[in-house]
């Protein structure tokens, strides 16, 4: 607290800094001080500070992740936050019976512009963890009969190893998790979260722009990210022409719908995302087959040139994930002296299994093209794996440990 206390005292738009812990330090409102001040503001105070507030004013500035590039400051607003987290809880079956497990941090897009408000506009009770532990996640689980579930993929594989090591009575049934096959089928199959939904977002959608819905068969929520929520345009072009492609392509994806207003500061990043026809251009390859079903491929930046074919590293990462000793997988491009750019894949292994380098790069010529196939294999840990405060794997740190680890230039 002192190092925020410090800098409050230079900040004079703070007013004050509420404690959560229940001896609040000193300069500190407490949290109940703080729930209770509103008893003492009269019925035509309250009206007046409602009377001032628009719909349309913004409500967050969220920082997008940089997981691959530098974090901006997306800038969302009341309304829209509030009226997609309610077709995100749609979609998800909440109900004022259910209770939302989240531990990712509060400033990240996957709880302030999704958990939170997907929760807050259907009755759903909020649990929240201060910090990640895996037994005392399923312990707080179990005593508070949490059924929604909102975790990373190492959040969950770190929740299925403690489970299977000392079992917890879980209701866990809904929730929502990351973009990959391997993602959610762990946490279908093997935590039981049976009605887990595929998704698709940015923090720029307020949330989400695409997802199953928990009605859909199994098959479905797993195979595909999702398809369009109420109000959101899909459209899938040219990276160069942005002309729209035929359906099943994959290219660039547009969305247009409930966005942000823009970045924090940055009007020429604001306005080189923005078409004038209000598209906005996500930097994600994807495909959307005809029934408007779509798969996320891979960021348009991040494509891998081996030998002048464009090698996506989610495509990797899909066959390499089948093997049945691998964890999880991260593939990043790396600079080669012959090709310009090779495919490296870094790999954590399931508790006790084995796996050789050759034995991948056999596994993966069987099943996909040999552009696909990565040149590095490197095997870590996860926690040996750079991490964001959000939780999320840090590409680029990856990305540079990597070309680190293997010695080539830049």
């Amino acid at each position: 607290f002192v190092p925020f206390l410090h800098a409050a005292a230079r900040s004079p738009q703070v007013r004050d800094v509420v404690s959560l812990s229940p001896m609040a330090p000193g300069g500190t409102t407490s949290l109940d001080a703080f729930l209770n001040a509103g008893a003492a503001v009269d019925l035509e105070t309250l009206r007046s500070r409602e009377a001032a507030v628009d719909a349309s004013d913004d409500l967050f500035i969220l920082f997008t992740s940089g997981s691959t590039a530098e974090p901006k400051g997306v800038i969302t607003q009341n309304d829209r936050t509030v009226s997609n987290n309610y077709w995100i809880g749609e979609r998800q079956g909440l109900n004022e019976h259910d209770a939302l497990w989240l531990a990712v941090p509060l400033f990240y897009g996957f709880a302030a512009a999704n958990a939170i408000g997907a929760a807050w506009t259907h009755g759903v009770a909020l649990v929240l963890e201060e910090r990640f532990d895996a037994d005392r996640a399923l312990d707080t689980m179990e005593r508070t009969g949490a059924t929604v579930y909102y975790g990373l993929g190492n959040m969950t594989r770190a929740l299925v190893k403690a489970q299977r090591e000392s079992p917890r009575r879980l209701s866990l049934k809904k929730g929502l998790t990351g973009y990959s096959y391997e993602d959610k089928r762990v946490a279908i199959e093997d935590l039981g979260v049976s009605e887990l939904c595929g998704i698709y977002g940015l923090t720029e959608c307020h949330g989400l722009c695409a997802m199953t819905s928990a009605t859909d068969a199994a098959a479905t929520r797993l195979e595909i990210d999702g398809y369009a929520l109420p109000d959101w345009e899909l459209l899938v072009v040219d990276p160069e022409t942005e002309q729209p492609l035929p359906a099943g392509t994959v290219g660039h994806l547009l969305v247009r719908g409930p966005l942000s207003r823009g970045y924090l500061d940055q009007p020429e990043a604001t306005a080189a995302v923005f078409r004038e026809d209000g598209y906005f251009r996500t930097g994600d390859l994807v495909s959307i087959d005809t029934e408007g079903r779509m798969n996320y491929h891979s960021r348009l930046k991040d494509l891998v040139k081996v030998g002048g074919i464009s090698v996506s590293p989610r495509e990797v990462e899909s066959v390499v994930e089948l093997h049945p000793a691998v964890r999880q997988v991260f593939a990043v491009g790396v600079p080669d002296e012959t090709r310009g750019e090779a495919v490296a894949v870094v790999i954590e292994l399931r508790d006790g299994a084995s796996l050789t380098a050759d034995e991948l790069r056999r596994f993966t010529k069987e099943r996909a093209a040999a552009y696909n196939t990565p040149t590095h294999v490197l095997f870590m840990r996860d926690d040996e794996i750079p991490k964001l405060a959000s939780g999320k794997a840090s590409l680029r740190d990856l990305r540079d440990h990597v070309v680190q680890m293997i010695g080539v230039r830049t």
